[in-house]
C-alpha cells in the first residue's frame, strides 16, 4: 500500500516538497482525497492534491511562488493552484492537472441547500483530522503523511480518522 504512494514522490515534480520542509521545518504536508484512495485501490490518478499545516497562508503563497505557478483560488479558501516549476516537462508530458495544494479548513453550511450557503475558514493551525472531518466519503478522507527521511520524503503513514480504508476492504464505495 505504502510503496505505491512512495513511488510517486520520487518525481521531479513533487521535489517542491522537500524544498518546503527546507525553508519551513515546522510544515507537516499531507497527500489528501482522492490520491490516497486511488493509490489505495492500485489505480493511477492525475489529480493530486496536498494540505500543508504549519505554514501562514501568506507564507505558503510566496513559497509557492519561487517555486512554480501559483494562482490564489480563494483568500478565504487558502486554497492555491500550483504547477512547479522542477520538472515542468514531465508534468506537462504525464497530463497531471495543477496541484491543489491548500491549508487545513473546514465548511458550516446554513442549511438552505444553496450552492453558496457554505462558510469556508482556513486555518493553518488546523488538525488535518478536523480538514478530513468535512470531506464527502471515508474514502476521501484520508491523508497519507509526507515525512522527510534520509533527505528523501516519504508517505509511510495514512490518516483515516473515519475508516475509508475498511470502507475501501468492504468495496463500501
Amino acid at each position: 500500500m505504502f510503496e505505491s504512494l512512495r513511488k510517486f514522490l520520487t518525481q521531479p515534480y513533487f521535489s517542491w516538497i522537500t524544498e518546503l520542509f527546507q525553508a519551513y521545518p515546522q510544515a507537516e504536508v499531507f497527500l489528501v482525497g482522492g490520491a490516497v484512495r486511488d493509490a489505495m485501490l492500485g489505480q493511477t490518478t492525475k489529480d493530486y492534491d496536498f494540505v500543508v499545516r504549519g505554514v501562514q497562508a501568506r507564507h505558503l503563497q510566496e513559497f509557492l511562488g519561487t517555486v512554480g505557478i501559483v494562482n490564489l483560488v480563494g483568500r478565504v479558501f487558502g486554497v492555491y493552484k500550483f504547477i512547479p516549476d522542477h520538472g515542468y516537462a514531465e508534468f506537462k508530458a504525464s497530463g497531471l492537472e495543477a496541484f491543489d495544494v491548500a491549508l487545513p479548513r473546514t465548511e458550516h453550511a446554513w442549511g438552505t441547500g444553496g450552492y453558496r450557503d457554505v462558510e469556508v475558514q482556513s486555518d493553518h493551525e488546523l488538525s488535518i483530522e478536523e480538514d478530513l472531518g468535512r470531506r464527502d466519503f471515508t474514502i476521501n478522507a484520508m491523508a497519507g503523511e509526507c515525512r522527510m527521511q534520509n533527505a528523501e520524503c516519504r508517505i509511510d503513514r495514512i490518516v483515516d480518522p473515519f475508516g475509508g480504508m475498511k470502507d475501501i476492504e468492504a468495496k463500501v464505495m
